[in-house]
């Protein structure tokens, strides 16, 4: 009710500004790079394949691992992608000096890094997109790519332009085999994200532990740009027998652990959780991070229902179905691999059951990630 009741205000006083002359519009003729399905037009009016090598897409941080990975699945899929580093105190910095203050830290954050890349190249000659995902329901979500958009055009950021994919349809404007390696990608990186923080908290010589463990990452990240799903597979295999060889101060069953729940990108971006971490560690804690695919189980779970209120067809049903069946079959075997590096439980995400434990505090139609928070 308030943001309705401030949106109002706004706009009356823009009005009374408006009439008494005090208010001029100022066109902005700067054309910023736009997208069109798989092509991009730059500002020439160029077009460019979006798997051009001179076209860059940026993957903002969300956490090192998931991050890393995702931009090596968008590299396996052709895209020129390109993982931004973790966010410093420089990112916020820059961020709140192109925005209100106002703005809630993800969107600062991710503005900041940005005009930041902007500044270390601006004598590229490539054409770069920020990958900038979208989402509907109250979430402030909806308006990072149009608040970015804004950046861009007042800053006249040139040959810069924003790539959105939408949870409307569940993610999938890239196509089914990206689906599925990205789906890989973010579902190896939540459980090596655990992983790493319970060596953190247990390995005796974390010195030695850390070592082996970035020598592993590094050759599953080379596995999903370059490689065929089974060897991915294989990868993990010998990565969880090569970390269960790192000697613990407890077991990992005996270990205290602690849930690490929130706002999607907060409870996984190193920079923003970074004291949080901190503390917990110094304490010996395992720190549980919630999934990230667990947000894309739920927009699996929203397209279901707007599918049988619009009517959609049975075959779209049906291929949405098949597509779930290969989501749920990858995580599955990915988590029971890894649980054998003796750092990780086997857990499988269950939407529903999360749904339901939260449905008479927050109605599943208020769509968002509010009720999986909660």
């Amino acid at each position: 009710t308030t943001r309705i009741e401030a949106a109002i205000d706004i706009i009356k006083r823009y009005r009374e500004l408006t009439k008494k002359g005090l208010l001029k519009e100022q066109v902005n003729t700067f054309k910023m790079a736009e997208v069109h399905g798989d092509t991009v037009i730059d500002q020439d009016g160029i077009i460019h394949s979006i798997k051009d090598k001179n076209v860059k897409m940026l993957i903002p941080s969300m956490g090192r691992f998931a991050t890393e990975a995702f931009a090596a699945a968008f590299r396996h899929s052709g895209i020129n992608a390109q993982a931004l580093p973790v966010y410093t105190f420089d990112t916020l910095q820059t961020g709140r000096g192109i925005t209100t203050s106002k703005e809630c830290i993800p969107f600062t954050l991710c503005a900041g890094a940005m005009v930041n890349h902007q500044n270390e190249n601006n004598e590229s000659k490539d054409i770069t997109l920020m990958f900038m995902p979208t989402a509907c329901g109250p979430c402030r979500h909806g308006q990072y790519s149009v608040y970015l958009k804004d950046i861009i055009r007042t800053r006249k950021l040139k040959n810069y332009g924003i790539y959105s994919l939408t949870d409307e349809d569940s993610y999938s404007g890239l196509g089914n085999d990206f689906i599925i390696r990205g789906w890989t990608a973010v579902t190896v990186a939540d459980v090596m994200q655990n992983i790493y923080y319970a060596i953190q908290a247990l390995a005796v010589n974390k010195k030695v532990a850390n070592y082996l463990f970035e020598e592993e990452w590094t050759k599953i990240i080379s596995k999903i740009e370059n490689d065929p799903a089974k060897n991915i597979y294989e990868q993990l295999k010998n990565s969880a027998q090569k970390i269960n060889t790192i000697a613990k101060r407890t077991s990992f069953e005996n270990a205290v652990k602690v849930a690490l729940i929130g706002e999607i990108f907060v409870r996984n971006e190193d920079f923003s959780r970074r004291e949080l971490i901190q503390k917990l560690l110094e304490h010996n804690i395992v720190i549980k991070t919630a999934a990230i695919g667990e947000f894309l189980y739920y927009t699996n779970y929203q397209l279901k229902i707007s599918n049988r209120k619009n009517g959609a067809s049975m075959n779209a049903r049906m291929m949405f179905m098949t597509r779930e069946i290969v989501q749920r079959k990858i995580e599955l075997k990915i988590k029971n691999i890894l649980s054998k590096s003796g750092f990780y439980e086997y857990e499988p995400l269950d939407i529903k059951k999360v749904i339901d434990h939260a449905k008479d505090l927050v109605s599943p139609e208020l769509e968002g990630e509010a009720i999986l928070t909660v």
